[in-house]
């Protein structure tokens, strides 16, 4: 889990999470949430497919909607993330397919329960090669 640093905050909790892709930065964002509600790294077979458009005005809300729609697959339907592949992902919009299984066939338990994404210290910039982001969830 080198491209993800847990960051520590008196009322929150967040990451700092990089990719050499947008696409990349998104799944690394999506699997680093998972991996703080679940206490580290987990495995588990991908068993269905969620599809999912989104539309925002820069790519920080961007990112922040995407989370904050895996966080309420997983509040309604148990959905754990295992994978992502994006038709389209620009700065404003995102079609992607989610890859999943629920939580009840992944013998796992959580750890850290997260309400929300927020938009407190929200970062996500280009360094480099890479594209880099620091968010923090509401727990």
């Amino acid at each position: 889990m080198e491209y993800i640093r847990v960051l520590e905050h008196p009322s929150d909790i967040g990451i700092e999470v990089h990719g050499l892709t947008l696409e990349e930065l998104f799944r690394n964002a999506a699997y680093g949430m998972y991996c703080i509600m679940f206490g580290g790294p987990y495995e588990s077979n991908r068993e269905y497919v969620i599809q999912v458009s989104l539309k925002s005005t820069d790519p920080e809300r961007l990112l922040v909607q995407w989370l904050n729609e895996l966080l309420y697959y997983f509040e309604t339907s148990g959905f754990i993330f295992i994978d992502a592949s994006f038709e389209e992902l620009s700065g404003t919009s995102l079609k992607s397919r989610i890859f999943g299984a629920p939580l009840l066939h992944a013998n796992l338990e959580v750890c850290v329960g997260i309400k929300a994404v927020t938009y407190h210290r929200l970062l996500l910039e280009r360094r480099n090669e890479l594209w880099y982001a620091q968010v923090y969830f509401d727990v």
